[in-house]
């Protein structure tokens, strides 16, 4: 593998990292995700498990937390 191939995962890693990282970056995935999902909360747990492989914790650690702080984002998003 080359420096540059190297540099062009590392630089691909940082970029997932920060979109998820970030509330609005989770909440784009998160939708993202419900396309490839049946239900909200299964595409909650398969971004919590990407969160996860990325080396990050929980951005929240139960489904409800997940509920409110979606309601508290929309809310936000569309005042």
């Amino acid at each position: 593998m080359s420096i540059m191939e190297i540099l062009l995962r590392k630089h691909e890693y940082a970029e997932q990292v920060r979109q998820i990282n970030c509330t609005s970056g989770y909440f784009h995935r998160f939708y993202e995700l419900t396309a490839e999902t049946q239900t909200h909360q299964e595409a909650w747990q398969r971004l919590e498990e990407e969160r996860n492989e990325l080396g990050l914790d929980d951005k929240y650690t139960s489904y409800n937390s997940f509920r409110k702080a979606k309601k508290m984002y929309m809310d936000v998003k569309f005042v």
